[in-house]
């Protein structure tokens, strides 16, 4: 859903666009122009409600399993965990909480793009496949022994910050098997 709407956003700017110069349009073009503005606004609360159900569902996890030590939500991801030997993953609308026994494995992940030059709209199309590319293969990655989502792909892009979670998890869970 948050996919479908993401794209009636980005494809939406060009009705946007030609709503606001109808809108502005001394010739009469109001009520055609109203009529392409509208539904940008529309999609855009629906995404944010989307969103922000997420990060509530994410957050109220992380309180019922005990206060977080560290705790992460970006690009619709997170990742906390807590005093007590918990560690919380959340992808979307799917939140679940493991102890710390539960984690196989963990590795980051960092890729730039590739990058064609010219070639018109093919070559913005190749580069948007390789932007999605990078972006499927960057990030935390944890797999769990768990049957139904055996690995979670936290979408974390600053390679300070996945630098940073990779520490604390080696010294979390390390801590927790020694």
């Amino acid at each position: 859903m948050k996919t479908l709407l993401k794209t009636l956003l980005l494809l939406g700017v060009f009705p946007l666009l030609a709503g606001l110069v109808l809108i502005f349009d001394v010739k009469g073009g109001f009520m055609a122009g109203l009529a392409l503005v509208i539904p940008y606004p529309l999609v855009a609360f629906f995404l944010y409600a989307l969103i922000k159900n997420d990060i509530r569902r994410f957050v109220a996890e992380v309180r019922a399993c005990g206060t977080p030590k560290y705790q992460l939500y970006r690009n619709n991801t997170g990742v906390a965990v807590t005093g007590n030997g918990k560690l919380i993953l959340s992808v979307g609308p799917k939140t679940k909480s493991y102890d710390f026994s539960a984690v196989r494995q963990w590795r980051t992940s960092l890729q730039a793009p590739g990058v064609a030059f010219g070639g018109g709209l093919n070559g913005a199309m190749v580069n948007m496949v390789e932007m999605n590319r990078a972006a499927q293969n960057t990030g935390l990655f944890l797999m769990v022994k768990d049957i139904e989502n055996p690995e979670w792909h936290i979408k974390i892009t600053d390679k300070n910050v996945l630098s940073q979670w990779y520490e604390v998890l080696q010294q979390e869970l390390n801590e927790d098997r020694s």
